[in-house]
């Protein structure tokens, strides 16, 4: 796995924009995730929390976490395409650093060929 330091100046690019991008959506979908949990079961500022509550507030935490990150990766995928002229290679060079997980790397793939399209085949590139 490599470092950031070992990184191309592009890479640190499409780097620095996924955060740029997508932190913003993760903070907003925490804090949305937040009050929204906090109306539901009427908790307020007096009010202290239980135990149970605070169990339930951190699973939606993780749970905003990850969709926030999701949605932010999309925009950012879509924005790094229209505006900043990132490739798709770019994205699976900076993914393939990464540690690798199934799910999460058949959802990135989904994820690229909806923005970018399918990815070609060998046999496409070489005209057979």
């Amino acid at each position: 796995m490599s470092t950031y330091k070992d990184k191309t100046p592009r890479e640190h690019f499409v780097v620095k924009m996924y955060l740029f991008i997508a932190i913003p959506f993760m903070l907003a979908a925490m804090i949305g995730s937040a009050v929204t949990y906090a109306s539901i079961f009427s908790l307020g500022p007096d009010k202290p929390l239980s135990v149970f509550h605070l169990i339930g507030l951190t699973l939606t935490m993780i749970v905003a976490i990850i969709v926030g990150l999701a949605v932010g990766g999309w925009a950012w995928a879509v924005l790094g395409k229209l505006v900043f002229g990132i490739q798709r290679s770019d994205i699976e060079r900076m993914l393939a650093s990464g540690p690798q997980f199934p799910i999460v790397s058949r959802y990135n793939d989904w994820c690229l060929n909806a923005v970018f399209g399918p990815r070609e085949s060998r046999d496409q590139k070489i005209g057979r």
